[in-house]
């Protein structure tokens, strides 16, 4: 394949790409959803973490923060042990392929499952 530039663009055949695997991070109080896998355009290596929980607001809270707000969830008996969920990815590999631009610009979905979901 020749040179790939930046481009936003998508391809149905991109959804739920081989090779992606989805994880709870970290394994014992999970706080977020860990997806790691190649690009469907460049088959550049991609990792992600992405929040079980959100909380909207004007100021991030950052991990520190999320990390408190799912121990108190688990204090109230909400623990995301199993779950799926789509998640829209964009490439974003540590490869330039454009100036100034971050991955490649492919984007997809992947249909993330995890804990008793899997199995």
């Amino acid at each position: 394949m020749g040179r790939i530039t930046y481009k936003e663009t998508t391809q149905t055949k991109w959804n739920n790409p081989s090779g992606f695997a989805a994880d709870l991070k970290p394994p014992d109080k999970p706080v977020f959803l860990h997806l790691a896998g190649p690009c469907p355009r460049c088959k550049d290596p991609m990792d992600y973490d992405y929040p079980l929980v959100t909380i909207q607001g004007v100021a991030d809270i950052g991990a520190e923060g999320t990390e408190k707000v799912m121990e108190t969830l688990e204090g109230l008996g909400h623990r995301p042990r199993s779950g799926d969920t789509d998640v829209d990815v964009i490439c974003a590999c540590i490869q330039v392929h454009t100036k100034d631009k971050e991955g490649c610009g492919a984007y997809c979905v992947f249909h993330a499952t995890w804990g008793a979901a899997n199995g």
